[in-house]
């Protein structure tokens, strides 16, 4: 089932307790956290399509939120 999801973007500085919030936030059955963004190739890929993304909602099942 696909499903339109809304894009909720969260940032915040090392040690302040982003990772915390984000595990909690993904047991939540409503939210899918797409995941921290790292310095590797494919995610450089998913934080570029994020920056050029200009709608307000994403498919439940687009490949950018695999993994």
């Amino acid at each position: 089932m696909t499903r339109e999801l809304r894009i909720l973007h969260m940032a915040s500085f090392a040690r302040s307790g982003e990772t915390l919030l984000q595990r909690v936030l993904s047991l939540h059955s409503k939210l899918v956290v797409a995941g921290q963004l790292t310095d590797d190739a494919k995610e450089a890929e998913r934080l570029n399509f994020f920056r050029q993304y200009e709608g307000k909602s994403i498919s439940s099942d687009h490949p950018v939120l695999a993994g």
